[in-house]
């Protein structure tokens, strides 16, 4: 059984290897996958496990989800793709979601980085003040 330590070290070298450009190919991650669980070397599972939580990781990245409690106009959306790319860059994937239980105000999630300023937020930590 190989350690933790060497599964590790394997997934990470695999991931390397699905990287062109500093930008994960998609091809690349299915043919090492493939490729990973035709060889079945010893502990295959496990580096599995592992290269799927870096790939995940990875995509939350590259993700932002932006979550407001009413239906927002194009001329503000196309603000907060601007400023959330300008931070995160480009190659960003951003989604806009109505979630009428915040009453109000913005949470935008990238990876694992939150920034929530909603209403019911605010009343969250008004009510644990008192």
């Amino acid at each position: 059984m190989l350690t933790s330590k060497n599964i590790k070290r394997q997934a990470r070298k695999l991931f390397k290897l699905c990287k062109v450009n500093n930008v994960l190919d998609e091809n690349r991650v299915r043919l090492a996958v493939e490729g990973l669980i035709q060889r079945k070397p010893r502990g295959h599972l496990q580096i599995l496990k592992f290269f799927k939580r870096l790939v995940k990781l990875e995509i939350d990245k590259k993700t932002a989800i932006v979550e407001t409690a009413i239906a927002i106009d194009n001329e503000l959306k196309n603000s907060i793709i601007e400023n959330v790319m300008h931070l995160y860059g480009k190659d960003l994937r951003l989604s806009f979601i109505t979630n009428s239980s915040l009453i109000g105000g913005m949470k935008v999630k990238v990876g694992s980085s939150v920034y929530d300023n909603t209403i019911i937020t605010r009343l969250n930590e008004l009510l644990e003040q008192f």
